[in-house]
């Protein structure tokens, strides 16, 4: 990811979260409670949370940095409330002090499986990406009866064999994405804009149907797909 694109999702973040910081700042004081805003998902910044004694924590920015902070704040007591990693292992993790307020990314690909079994029929079927998110949908639509879906990754890219490993067919992205009918975009947010740019925007067929299992990128137009697209989220 460019670096333009990442100067610009962090200022897309900060604004989602000023427009709510408000009512926010609000009832916190209303419980006498003081909220301060925390910018740095650095891994040697979780401590500092940690020595200034804070009494929890929202966050982080996704399943790859809240994991690893998760151990950091239940060594200290201090409760973290997750609004965005979906990965199992955030709560699997035995930690009473972990809290999330999304769907696992195992619920979710039962829902988008069950949705494209039922709406979908016989459409051929394109997971981009098999991290915790790609992994559990494609074996949910695999079980559920999809019969035509693939796993859509970068040349070289190493969850080639763990995918392969599991008897699913993989394909470049550009590939995949001329191949099927709907395309299934689960890759951490910060990739998802040059991926839709660079492999998905020139190569999917007219009509396709393009989902999401997060909008931060369509809702703040780091991703604007094309007219003729039916975009959903699951």
């Amino acid at each position: 990811m460019s670096n333009e694109m990442v100067a610009r999702l962090k200022t897309l973040m900060l604004h989602g979260m000023a427009s709510s910081w408000p009512e926010l700042v609000a009832q916190a004081h209303a419980m006498k409670m003081e909220v301060v805003p925390w910018t740095s998902d650095k891994p040697e910044d979780w401590q500092k949370l940690v020595d200034a004694k804070v009494a929890g924590v929202v966050g982080h920015l996704n399943s790859g940095m809240s994991i690893p902070a998760s151990t950091v704040y239940n060594g200290a007591g201090i409760p973290m409330i997750s609004g965005s990693a979906t990965n199992p292992k955030l709560t699997e993790q035995g930690f009473k002090t972990q809290f999330r307020l999304v769907g696992r990314d195992d619920q979710q690909g039962a829902v988008a499986a069950d949705y494209i079994v039922k709406s979908m029929k016989g459409k051929k079927v394109a997971v981009v990406g098999y991290g915790s998110q790609g992994h559990a949908h494609v074996l949910n639509m695999r079980e559920s009866g999809v019969k035509d879906v693939v796993v859509a990754l970068r040349a070289g890219s190493p969850s080639a064999k763990k995918a392969e490993g599991e008897g699913l067919k993989v394909m470049e992205v550009a590939d995949a994405a001329k191949w099927a009918d709907v395309v299934m975009m689960l890759t951490p947010d910060e990739l998802q804009a040059d991926i839709y740019r660079e492999s998905l925007a020139p190569n999917m067929k007219k009509g396709a149907a393009l989902l999401f299992a997060h909008g931060l990128n369509v809702h703040f137009n780091l991703i604007e797909p094309r007219k003729d697209l039916d975009v959903l989220m699951v």
